[in-house]
């Protein structure tokens, strides 16, 4: 637990280290997929390679999984269109339950906000 506060407070964590967290939101244990969040959402540009995981982790059968994976995409400071649409489609998708749309919902009006800001619109 408090290793993963250190690492939080690190604004560029290695690749193999962001991959070993983002792999670890796997883990069967609560515990260990909290105590992962925190380095994970501190991430503002996460490497390439490791955004299809967090795709995957959209579909995966933990609510808690589903929704951190959504709340990491929507803190990145930039993200490719396709995968815009991709949050966009989950939050469309009405099997999933309202604690995980509201993660995406939450995530995409993040990236409005940041964009808003760009362009200086109110």
């Amino acid at each position: 637990m408090e290793a993963s506060r250190a690492l939080a407070t690190q604004k560029a964590l290695p690749e193999k280290a962001i991959s070993a967290l983002i792999s670890a939101l796997q883990d069967k244990k609560q515990s260990v997929r909290s105590a992962v969040t925190w380095p994970l959402e501190a991430q503002e540009t996460l490497p390439e390679v490791t955004i299809p995981a967090l795709i995957s982790a959209l579909r995966n059968n933990s609510e808690y999984v589903r929704s951190v994976a959504a709340r990491i995409l929507g803190s990145q400071k930039t993200l490719p269109e396709a995968i815009l649409l991709t949050l966009i489609s989950a939050l469309q998708d009405e099997n999933r339950n309202g604690v995980f749309r509201s993660a995406v919902a939450r995530a995409l009006d993040l990236r409005q906000r940041r964009f808003s800001l760009l362009l200086k619109i109110p």
